[in-house]
């Protein structure tokens, strides 16, 4: 299994981050989904240990302090500055779930980038939290105003400590109906030392943002410059809404020449799912299309 550094690094900010793979390699970002850490893109590493991993945190969430604009334009500013700050010129992006969703913000709004890789992320409109109820309704209206009030209207603070015990590996592996492996066991671990996993209250922001600025897929795609790599589970467990989405995801981005689309018979975590077959999409993407991308 690939090895990080022993202690975790954090920006100025206070958003932690991991350094994994060859610190003198093509560099590339990787955002993991709510309630994980940054640890979870260790399977990068695995996959691509030639390339110069940054694995973050998602501000808010595990510990990181959120941002002071934390709608999807102010994590794409945050993480320009990040880069300048790393000296990271043009690198890939990988983003799960919701770091696909803030992964595609940045790269549609002009982000340099070797490559995007989505993984079950990003390729359908966000999900309303159900926790906001009826405010669903104007969340247009609260991105709008917190933004023309500097960011007073919703409040920034990090994710408060779950009052439950964070899921062990087995706990997960049942329900998501993954294979154990040593590096679900090293997330969820990560996860259980932050006592923050599973609590997404530090995403609301983010969560807000999205929804209020989220175009739809094929459009902002478009605006991508880089090669794209859509992976897109199927979900052949899960209810019939995530076939319906996975299937409308594929019609569209099919028609986008510079997307890649890779369907897996997965769940939301094809990487610990499948790790070969994921390995495999992922390392045809990078190497063997590398002289068409140049």
């Amino acid at each position: 299994m690939a090895e990080i550094a022993a202690s975790a690094r954090r920006t100025d900010d206070g958003v932690r981050f991991w350094k994994a793979g060859s610190p003198s390699g093509v560099p590339a970002l990787f955002l993991p989904g709510a309630g994980w850490t940054g640890a979870q893109g260790l399977f990068l590493a695995d996959a691509l240990p030639e390339f110069s991993w940054h694995l973050l945190d998602l501000p808010g969430i595990a510990g990181s302090v959120p941002l002071a604009c934390a709608d999807a334009r102010g994590f794409s500013q945050w993480l320009h500055t990040f880069c300048a700050s790393e000296g990271i010129v043009r690198p890939h992006l990988v983003g799960h779930s919701l770091g696909g969703y803030l992964a595609l913000s940045a790269a549609a709004q002009g982000m340099p980038l070797r490559s995007l890789a989505l993984i079950d992320g990003g390729l359908a409109p966000l999900a309303v939290p159900q926790s906001l109820g009826m405010i669903a309704y104007a969340v247009p209206l609260v991105v709008a105003l917190d933004r023309l009030t500097a960011g007073a209207l919703v409040a920034r603070r990090p994710g408060k400590p779950s009052t439950e015990s964070a899921e062990s590996a087995e706990e997960i592996a049942e329900r998501f109906h993954l294979p154990i492996s040593e590096e679900l066991r090293r997330a969820c671990e990560d996860c259980s030392r932050q006592g923050e996993a599973w609590d997404l209250d530090g995403s609301v922001q983010q969560r807000l943002g999205l929804i209020g600025v989220q175009t739809r897929t094929g459009a902002a795609l478009a605006r991508v410059k880089a090669p794209v790599l859509a992976i897109i589970a199927l979900h052949p467990r899960g209810e019939k809404w995530r076939h319906e989405r996975a299937a409308k995801a594929i019609s569209v981005l099919s028609a986008l020449p510079h997307v890649h689309v890779v369907e897996t018979q997965t769940g939301h975590y094809p990487f610990w799912e499948d790790p070969q077959g994921f390995a495999d999409a992922l390392r045809a993407f990078y190497r063997d299309g590398e002289d068409q991308r140049r």
